[in-house]
């Protein structure tokens, strides 16, 4: 059977049974056009902190240096449509919100920004080995979160370089609305970024099998998964006089919306997840059921087990319910029209759909 044709139809049901509004609408076209649209205004600004595409990016080359190797490209076409993804949430949040819509385009745009750059660096450190790794950690614009000094020599790597500029451009933005970087405020921002940081380096370092407990590796895999949809709900409000209340109801939402995402990411990436080493959701909640599981030396009968297991446990049918629900009363409890909730509803379902 099909595992991920197993969770998607799950969660898809629960959907339907929580009564939220769907969409055939084409999700995944306008989201391309956003982001094309977007990134070429971008290119023609003035924001010297803005990267423009598609040098940053060549095709596949030897880079530089005594100990070169190619470096792997990465499509302009797929950053754009990641670029629109963070526009399209943060539409999607501030709508929910209240956001006035002259505020509206500017801080989704942040999310744009702040979505391409997480994107960029769970992929170096999904792609990465170790010396990659440090290397990461010596990107400039990352030194509040690392404790270091800002490294200022040139990196070989045209993504770090382009992943440098585009946290210095959000974090400028975060610090000229919400104030210079705070580690120990919790509930805020800056907490959550210092947060999602960490659990980014400590998913990289985690391997399968390693004697971790299971609820460190859950929270690390939210964080570094669920939570960016929080700073993102949380951003759209967000003012240096903002209520608590409002605050801590778009980081609420963000929080059940990034849930539903982590979920269906998971279920698509299983396999590719198993066989890369890397931690998953579904993988820790099989190590959960079956303790004496091993999952570093994945075959096609560890598939079939892990199948098995799920479809035993209800794993699918068991998540979904959880992050649905949860999704559908959050929607159901926040001021404003049901029209405006519906409409949002409609969106996040596409959105969902296509990211499935």
């Amino acid at each position: 059977m099909n595992w991920h044709a197993r969770f998607r139809a799950s969660f898809f049901g629960e959907w339907s049974r929580c009564a939220l509004a769907e969409s055939s609408g084409v999700y995944s076209k306008r989201a391309v056009v956003a982001g094309d649209e977007l990134m070429e205004r971008q290119s023609r600004s003035t924001n010297p902190a803005w990267p423009r595409l598609p040098c940053p990016l060549a095709p596949d080359r030897d880079l530089p240096g005594p100990e070169a190797k190619p470096e792997r490209a990465i499509d302009p076409a797929v950053l754009n449509s990641v670029y629109g993804f963070g526009v399209f949430m943060g539409e999607i949040f501030g709508g929910l919100l209240g956001v006035p819509a002259s505020a509206c385009e500017h801080r989704a745009e942040l999310c744009g920004r702040f979505n391409l750059g997480i994107s960029l660096f769970d992929f170096i450190c999904d792609e990465a080995g170790s010396d990659d790794i440090a290397e990461l950690q010596r990107l400039p614009s990352l030194h509040h979160f690392t404790g270091t000094a800002p490294d200022v020599r040139e990196f070989r790597s045209g993504t770090l370089k382009f992943l440098d500029r585009i946290v210095a451009s959000v974090l400028g933005d975060f610090v000229e609305e919400i104030g210079p970087p705070r580690k120990t405020r919790r509930g805020g921002l800056w907490g959550a970024l210092f947060a999602m940081f960490e659990a980014e380096m400590t998913r990289a370092r985690l391997e399968l099998d390693h004697p971790t407990p299971t609820d460190a590796v859950r929270e690390a895999l939210r964080l570094s998964s669920a939570e960016p949809f929080r700073v993102m709900a949380q951003w759209m409000v967000e003012r240096g006089t903002t209520p608590p209340q409002l605050a801590r109801r778009a980081a609420h939402l963000g929080r059940c919306v990034g849930d539903c995402f982590w979920l269906i990411d998971d279920a698509r990436d299983v396999w590719a997840d198993l066989y890369a080493g890397r931690w998953n959701l579904f993988l820790l909640e099989a190590k959960s059921a079956e303790p004496s599981l091993r999952l570093s030396r994945p075959t096609p009968v560890l598939e079939q087990h892990l199948t098995d297991l799920w479809i035993r446990e209800r794993t699918a049918e068991r998540t979904a319910r959880w992050a649905v629900r949860r999704l559908a009363r959050t929607l159901s409890a926040l001021p404003g029209s049901q029209r405006r909730t519906r409409s949002a509803s409609e969106r996040l379902h596409a959105a969902m759909h296509t990211w499935a």
